[in-house]
């Protein structure tokens, strides 16, 4: 099921903690994801396969994060 707002989980394991923030991609939440890039080591972008509808939304707004250097 798409994520409505976000969650949160933290893994801690030897020598590292991992924290995973599961943010939803609903147009309000979009210009929000940036306050969560400090820090970030990696970014992990899905999407719904089974929505061929949004295909092109979501690499134009996938486009648009990676095109922004500066934030990743």
């Amino acid at each position: 099921t798409p994520t409505q707002g976000f969650n949160i989980k933290s893994v801690q394991s030897e020598g590292f903690k991992l924290n995973v923030w599961d943010i939803g991609g609903q147009r309000k939440i979009r210009p929000y994801w940036r306050n969560y890039f400090d820090n970030t080591d990696i970014l992990i972008y899905v999407i719904d396969s089974a929505d061929v509808k949004r295909f092109e939304e979501s690499g134009f707004e996938l486009h648009e994060l990676l095109s922004d250097e500066k934030e990743i």
